[in-house]
């Protein structure tokens, strides 16, 4: 990621025009409510599909290194595809533990080999990662969990 923050309005403006231009295309609007009866399956489908989309057009992964799948761009080329996305359905809720909670924790303290074999395909979205914990008594509440060793 570059650490310049400022972008040239010209630049600024193209790039917000590639934005929409790719959500106009791929952002299919999928309701939530519509696809509840396959169990997300079909939601899951679609995030991957546009986020293997997003990174063929070079905007996925914005801030990441090219080296790992990212696009290496700058803060505030997220902040304007932030801008133009908030005006679409969200396509990829099912890759939240993947991009928000997996890949800036990888990206900041995994080894190189790790980045170069995990981020590319998770920011792709070929590969998802998900969080799961089940312990009798617990279920879904994370703060009963308990560790032996």
């Amino acid at each position: 990621m570059s650490d310049n923050d400022t972008l040239p309005a010209t630049d600024a403006d193209a790039f917000r025009q590639k934005c929409r231009d790719f959500l106009q295309k791929h952002a299919t609007g999928l309701s939530r409510s519509e696809r509840a009866n396959d169990r997300g399956a079909s939601m899951m489908a679609a995030a991957k599909e546009f986020q293997n989309a997003l990174a063929d057009a070079n905007l996925a992964g914005l801030t990441y290194e090219k080296a790992y799948g990212g696009a290496g761009l700058t803060k505030m080329h997220d902040l304007i595809w932030r801008e133009e996305y908030a005006n679409f359905a969200d396509m990829t809720g099912e890759l939240t533990i993947s991009h928000g909670m997996c890949l800036p924790v990888l990206n900041q303290f995994g080894s190189e080999e790790q980045k170069k074999r995990f981020l590319p395909d998770n920011i792709a979205g070929r590969t998802v990662w998900c969080q799961m914990f089940s312990e009798p008594g617990a279920g879904s509440d994370v703060a009963s969990l308990q560790t032996k060793a």
